[in-house]
């Protein structure tokens, strides 16, 4: 005999469906499994530290008294029925050699999730391992999505959007997690940078703003070669710091550009006052 059964999340609705011929012996380990940390199902035991013991529901689907190769094809028939490989919490199809055979370790990812992993994986470059760290997955599940070897239908489903509708969801997703700005902390080396992130993202706002300070000028007053405000404005640095000021408003842009004109207007003062002691002492000389 044997028996079909799920353990329901009853706050999201995820589904983990399995197969057993001794019912009441699995309830128990599933539940003491997850209580010691020790559960094999890694999505299953991260919800379940989340949400406790009373999120969740054992209940038995199905029964049949039948031989293990349909009972193991019902198995398969109950995940689909359930959605609980692409939408819950099971590692694979299920079905023969399904708990030996490759999970797909991102069984927790929604349809949404796939649409928005598809954009950045072509809007962006080598963005596997933000990803991964965003999703909670491991670099392996980005790039079986990459290849097609995980939820195929849902990445057919976005590459037939229209441009517009795939790069609406780029931005909406790097709006809503802050991806650019991740990806480019991850192969920065804060120690060698010779500007703090305000000068950085002032060299952005000097350049918006129509050069209020010349740019050789602006890199003598942070103390740096002309090269380094250069590449700076043309991304080949700092790009933290430029995705940052495009989070700024339009008042803390004004009062950034505000502080580069007394900036200019201090160091003019400094220049004319320097200016004419020197002339003064080639006075003095003269007579």
């Amino acid at each position: 005999m044997y028996w079909f059964y799920e353990i329901k999340n009853n706050l999201n609705n995820k589904k983990y469906v399995g197969l057993t011929s001794n019912i009441k012996r699995r309830e128990i380990r599933h539940f003491t499994d997850l209580r010691t940390q020790r559960h094999h199902n890694s999505f299953l035991q991260e919800e379940f530290n989340l949400f406790g013991r009373e999120a969740f529901i054992f209940s038995v689907l199905d029964c049949c008294d039948c031989d293990s190769a349909i009972a193991s094809e019902k198995e398969i028939a109950w995940i689909a029925k359930e959605d609980s490989f692409h939408n819950g919490y099971n590692q694979n199809p299920g079905g023969l050699g399904g708990h030996t055979c490759a999970s797909n370790g991102g069984s927790h990812l929604l349809q949404t999730d796939i649409y928005s992993i598809n954009s950045v994986l072509e809007f962006a470059s080598r963005p596997g391992a933000v990803l991964a760290d965003i999703f909670g997955v491991t670099a392996t599940t980005i790039s079986r999505i990459k290849k097609g070897e995980s939820r195929y239908l849902y990445s057919c489903e976005y590459k037939n959007f229209p441009l517009e509708k795939r790069k609406e969801i780029f931005q909406d997703f790097c709006k809503a997690t802050g991806f650019l700005i991740k990806k480019a902390n991850k192969t920065i080396l804060l120690s060698q940078r010779k500007l703090s992130v305000f000068q950085a993202e002032c060299v952005f706002a000097n350049d918006e703003y129509g050069r209020i300070i010349p740019l050789n000028r602006l890199a003598r007053y942070f103390g740096v070669q002309s090269y380094v405000l250069s590449s700076i404005l043309s991304h080949k640095g700092y790009q933290d710091c430029f995705y940052s000021y495009q989070e700024k408003t339009k008042d803390e842009k004004d009062e950034m550009a505000s502080f580069l004109r007394e900036e200019e207007q201090k160091h003019s003062r400094i220049a004319g006052t320097s200016l004419r002691s020197t002339n003064h002492n080639i006075s003095e000389k003269k007579v």
